[in-house]
């Protein structure tokens, strides 16, 4: 699959959320796409690749370089994205 096929994939999903949820993702198509990028995260070579209960997708993609570049690393274990806040409606 060429990575133009792998994004019309991806676009094709419908993904608009759900203003009224209160659940993480707000709809279930949005979590059929997080499952779909861990698939092919996975078809990849990313083995760590994940959804969590909140729809985040994670995955580790090795360094390409023998420096120690600082900054910011959100794909370190322990370092998940927090439970999302929702807005009063």
């Amino acid at each position: 699959m060429t990575v133009i096929d792998r994004f019309l994939k991806l676009v094709s999903y419908p993904t608009t959320s759900d203003e009224r949820s209160q659940t993480c993702p707000s709809t279930p198509q949005q979590r059929v796409l997080a499952e779909e990028l861990v698939r092919q995260m996975q078809e990849l070579g990313i083995q760590d690749a994940r959804v969590d209960a909140y729809g985040y997708v994670y995955g580790t993609i090795p360094a390409n370089c023998e420096k120690d570049i600082p900054g910011y690393r959100a794909g370190r274990p322990g370092r998940e994205h927090p439970r999302p806040r929702h807005r009063s409606l």
